[in-house]
């Protein structure tokens, strides 16, 4: 029995084997394993791949500590929220990739607009889940813990935190 992944390859080394189809544009399964080789040998896989996800983590870290805090404000206050949705919601929509002629042109070549772009790929997202999120917490307990003379500080660690987090 061919599984798909077998066909796949083998139509692969077909096309490439047969086909009039340039190396540059498609190379064959056995250049492909050469160069993947090659890389694992030399370390650079290892390397490159290490810096991608320290990109990623990194932009993904400093969006998600920008991104709860404004999004509880959003979801915690109506006119935070009348503010900075319809922007959040336009954002959320543009594509992340859009961005990047602009991060060049302001922050240049290095590490800065790589992490940059994970973090306007994530920032809107995740500010308008927490909003949410925080938006729906029944408002019964919120009223309760006004009326037991709760301020806003306590009403956000004691009720709105936990809540969301369960």
């Amino acid at each position: 029995m061919v599984t798909s992944i077998g066909l796949l390859l083998l139509l692969w080394w077909l096309v490439t084997t047969f086909g009039n189809v340039d190396p540059k544009f498609l190379p064959s399964p056995a250049d492909v394993a050469r160069a993947f080789g090659r890389l694992w040998s030399t370390r650079e896989l290892l390397k490159d791949t290490i810096a991608s996800l320290w990109r990623v983590g990194v932009g993904f870290l400093l969006a998600a500590i920008c991104s709860i805090p404004v999004g509880v404000l959003m979801g915690s206050f109506p006119s935070i929220r009348a503010l900075l949705e319809p922007l959040f919601g336009l954002m959320r929509y543009m594509p992340a990739p859009a961005f990047i002629p602009l991060l060049i042109l302001y922050l240049g070549i290095g590490e800065e607009p790589k992490i940059m772009l994970i973090f306007i790929g994530v920032f809107f997202f995740n500010s308008l889940i927490v909003m949410d999120t925080v938006k729906f917490v029944p408002k019964d307990l919120i009223e309760a813990t006004y009326t037991l003379g709760g301020n806003r500080l306590q009403t956000l660690l004691q009720v709105i935190f936990p809540y969301v987090l369960h």
